[in-house]
């Protein structure tokens, strides 16, 4: 989930908003703090037979929101990929 970045100093830093295994989507959506914890909140409760995995949680969803908020300048945001666009 990390890369590894060579820095302009030669130091090496692990880089989660570099990352390739959460691919790389070309058209991000800017979340509010608000509206982010009301996706991952409908997302917990949306999907109750998911509740026994360990990893299915509110936090889990706002981190992969946060991720991809880093990728754009943002604090959360989703990420898609567009072939084409029309705004």
């Amino acid at each position: 989930m990390f890369r590894k970045v060579a820095g302009r100093n030669g130091v090496t830093r692990i880089s989660p908003a570099r990352s390739r295994d959460l691919g790389l989507p070309n058209f991000f959506v800017r979340l509010d703090d608000a509206l982010a914890e009301r996706k991952a909140r409908a997302i917990v409760a949306g999907f109750p037979s998911q509740a026994d995995k360990h990893w299915f949680s509110e936090e889990t969803f706002l981190a992969l929101m946060r991720l991809r908020g880093m990728q754009c300048a943002e604090r959360y945001a989703e990420a898609f990929y567009a072939r084409k666009l029309r705004v």
